[in-house]
């Protein structure tokens, strides 16, 4: 329903979208019955933990290493995201001229999240985040030109599908290396909850509310950490872990 927020907002007001959110939440939690419980590849990989206690220091260091990344990767992409409009009126662009391109944004997010429908079962988990990754620390920094409307209107939209897009490869790889699809949910929600909330006081602290450079170059040097650490968990998991075949 991101799209349809600023409506929502000046017709029903802000409590109503929050008690909306909150209700699609909710119902969400009837869906839970119809999720396995297990599964014979997560049986295989419990017992292959378990026949060999060493691994299981190295698995905990794995999703640690993963949820660091996610946590990252949220830090990075909703600390900017949130100040997209102020970044176009410090360009000198109207507030309709950055309103359009906010809307559109956030319908291209519908997009991304097509897309990683669509490309999910074909790419690696690995080079697809480290791909997209790459990308965003690109259109990121593509935000230091704002002041040309095209390449900040371009920052903004591929920002937005990439957002959407990289998230379930995050849930993936927790999911492949951990042997509980409840905990590996349970995490990758509180790493992108952590991030939600943490971003835009960072990236508010770095900038001050009116000077984005610095703020723009630690985003975009988080979104290349993050496929960092990835490419050194899926590595790990690799030589080390059964599931690492699967990544």
């Amino acid at each position: 329903i991101q799209p349809l927020m600023p409506l929502l907002y000046v017709n029903w007001g802000v409590g109503f979208v929050f008690q909306l959110v909150a209700l699609s939440c909710l119902l969400g939690i009837t869906a839970l019955k119809w999720f396995p419980r297990h599964s014979s590849r997560r049986q295989a990989i419990s017992e292959t933990l378990d026949s060999d206690s060493r691994q299981r220091p190295l698995s905990r260091l794995l999703m640690v290493l993963v949820c660091m990344a996610f946590l990252l990767q949220y830090l990075a992409n909703s600390g900017l995201w949130v100040y997209f409009d102020r970044i176009g009126l410090l360009a000198g662009h109207s507030h309709q001229n950055s309103a359009n391109i906010l809307a559109l944004g956030a319908g291209m997010a519908l997009v991304g999240t097509g897309l990683a429908v669509a490309l999910t079962p074909r790419l690696g988990i690995r080079t697809a985040i480290i791909v997209i990754s790459l990308v965003m620390a690109v259109a990121s920094l593509g935000l230091l030109g704002a002041e040309n409307y095209l390449l900040f209107a371009t920052s903004i939209l591929v920002f937005n599908v990439m957002i959407t897009l990289v998230t379930p490869f995050y849930f993936l790889l927790l999911l492949h290396l951990s042997v509980s699809p409840g905990k590996s949910a349970l995490l990758g929600n509180l790493c992108m909850m952590a991030g939600f909330a943490s971003g835009p006081y960072l990236i508010g602290r770095l900038s001050g509310g009116d000077n984005f450079i610095t703020a723009t170059y630690v985003t975009s040097a988080m979104f290349l950490v993050s496929a960092l650490i990835v490419l050194v968990t899926v590595t790990l998991s690799d030589r080390h872990v059964a599931v690492g075949q699967a990544l």
